[in-house]
């Protein structure tokens, strides 16, 4: 095990605890920050459970995981409820699981896995083909739930995974050009009206300052409010009101820990994120296995956007 990862990834999941504390101390339920904790347990036992086995045990099972996967995104699309406008959630007793998020992990393997089984054909269409629908199956299932901010996190996972797989240029550019293409297609037939108003208002949350920009707006005060220190722990005006900022707990935590903890403890949350992402991209390029390279840089890739996705979004720069 590689025990620096492990000692950020504790530290991070340990300040996490502290503040979802903090945010829901207003709440008349303790469920959130009960459910955290034994997710926070179980996920340190499961983490000893999986590295007692060689990575290429998974490996040899990608298209048994693969299938597993779709199978359980349309599911999801059968059974699951909404949340936030997206039916990407399955509830299983009092806990609710995202499985799109159940799917980054094993898309790293999958995805990884495949791309080094057909490293000497990587230059021909049809193994490329392949390859295009691997990903596209598992982003058409996610967009289907309506979850597009999930949608870009695998889109970037899978386009970084082909990079560093070696895929030739040409390919990148073939797909940014279908991309610049279908957008008006996408922007006008596929995506719902709200959906569009997020990401126009996202760049500008002025525009509806009480409706879709006021989540980012509030986070972006709370923010400024913190300064240099915070208003100190469980201090804070937002995180202690049950108005000013909805989902403080979960999606604009960050713009609590600005409020509470200032600029120095914001940066150090950027800081523990990313000497986490550049630490598995040091593993990256030091493994042994080129499948093992690949599923590190995309687990790298996984972080590194939801970090910007979710902190611009909390600096109301980025849309929700």
């Amino acid at each position: 095990m590689d025990y620096m990862t492990i000692s950020i990834a504790i530290a991070l999941s340990s300040l996490g605890l502290a503040m979802i504390y903090s945010a829901t101390r207003s709440f008349s339920t303790d469920k959130f920050i009960i459910v955290q904790s034994v997710a926070f347990v179980i996920s340190i036992a499961a983490m000893f459970v999986l590295a007692a086995f060689d990575f290429r045990f998974y490996s040899k099972m990608w298209k048994v995981i693969i299938a597993a996967t779709a199978v359980a995104l349309v599911g999801t699309l059968v059974i699951g409820y909404s949340m936030g406008g997206n039916k990407s959630w399955i509830a299983i007793g009092p806990v609710n699981i995202q499985t799109s998020e159940i799917a980054k992990i094993t898309f790293s393997i999958t995805f990884a896995t495949h791309l080094y089984s057909v490293k000497d054909r990587l230059s021909k269409v049809k193994t490329m083909l392949g390859i295009w629908i691997h990903m596209g199956l598992i982003v058409g299932l996610v967009l289907l739930q309506g979850d597009m901010g999930s949608a870009l996190v695998f889109i970037f996972m899978s386009v970084c995974m082909m990079f560093a797989a070696g895929v030739k240029i040409r390919y990148f550019i073939f797909m940014a050009l279908v991309v610049i293409s279908i957008t008006p297609v996408l922007w006008i037939h596929l995506l719902k009206e709200y959906q569009r108003s997020r990401i126009l208002v996202g760049f500008n949350p002025q525009l509806d300052p009480q409706g879709y920009g006021f989540q980012p707006l509030q986070s972006l005060y709370a923010i400024q409010s913190g300064g240099l220190f915070g208003l100190g722990y469980m201090d804070g005006v937002r995180s202690q009101s049950n108005t000013l900022l909805p989902a403080k707990h979960t999606d604009f935590i960050f713009g609590i820990i600005g409020e509470e903890l200032g600029f120095v403890g914001a940066m150090a949350v950027v800081l523990l994120l990313a000497a986490m992402a550049i630490r598995i991209l040091y593993i990256a390029l030091h493994v042994q296995s080129d499948a093992g390279s690949i599923m590190c840089v995309g687990i790298f890739a996984m972080i590194m956007f939801q970090m910007c996705e979710n902190i611009g979004m909390c600096l109301a720069t980025l849309p929700v």
